[in-house]
């Protein structure tokens, strides 16, 4: 009797056992169907061979291996300093590379939101609001970084043997321990959101935006852009002297006969 319950024991546990192993199967495989369809959602807004595309990954991805990889080989050779004679001017070239970098960076990341589909639901006044928020925050601790680090405490002057007194513990680093890495990427989000409206296009439904001005009535000049003369644009009828003006047909023909 003991040996028969318990192989009906380890019947029951079998049974538990392929049930959970069947239950985590399924998980496995919904879980697996909802990440293909992300990035099925995702591909469909994402073109991966666009020229643009490729450029602002190469050059998110190159410019802080540049930088990083010149500093770390600065620190341990001090080859710039040699090069320029003072860790200041070395350091002041490096920075201005990295703007120059960060230049094209943000060219070719602004190309690629441009070339790639707009999403659909971005495309509305609120989502356009939420991006001018994002650039923001995002200019806000950017620039407020760069005030409180100085040209050679933001592009990696301690590289250069160039160190601060103190630690900075000023806005915004009494809030976030990398503002400018936070801000840098709100500002590209931001601007990602703005592309993906049509607001920088043109307003929302806004006609008078599209045509500010109303067409002149015809003052017996001829045909004009926005009430000025096609051929003297400066002029406008009333500035001309008389006898420029075009002389009416009833002076020149009589007036037209009744019937």
């Amino acid at each position: 009797m003991v040996l028969r319950a318990e192989l009906t024991a380890l019947q029951e546990l079998e049974k538990l056992s392929g049930l959970f192993l069947w239950v985590e199967f399924s998980l496995l495989l919904r879980d697996t169907e909802a990440d293909l369809y992300v990035m099925t959602w995702l591909l469909g807004y994402v073109d991966p061979s666009d020229p643009c595309f490729v450029a602002a990954i190469l050059t998110i991805t190159f410019n802080p291996l540049f930088w990083n990889v010149v500093a770390r080989w600065e620190q341990k050779t001090r080859q710039l300093s040699r090069a320029f004679r003072s860790p200041y001017l070395a350091c002041y070239s490096l920075g201005a590379a990295i703007l120059l970098l960060n230049v094209l960076r943000s060219h070719c990341f602004t190309q690629a939101m441009l070339s790639q589909p707009k999403m659909e639901s971005l495309d509305n006044p609120t989502a356009y609001r939420m991006g001018l928020a994002l650039l923001g925050v995002g200019s806000t601790f950017v620039l407020s970084s760069f005030f409180a680090l100085g040209f050679t405490g933001t592009f990696l002057g301690d590289y250069f043997g160039i160190l601060k007194e103190a630690r900075v513990t000023t806005f915004p680093f009494n809030i976030l321990d990398n503002p400018m890495y936070w801000g840098s990427t709100a500002n590209y989000l931001g601007w990602a959101v703005i592309c993906c409206s049509p607001a920088p296009v043109e307003p929302w439904g806004s006609e008078k935006a599209r045509q500010p001005h109303r067409p002149a009535a015809d003052c017996g000049c001829g045909p004009r852009l926005h009430g000025r003369h096609p051929v003297r644009g400066a002029f406008h009828c009333s500035d001309l002297p008389a006898e420029s003006l075009p002389v009416p047909q009833e002076e020149l023909t009589g007036p037209a006969p009744r019937c």
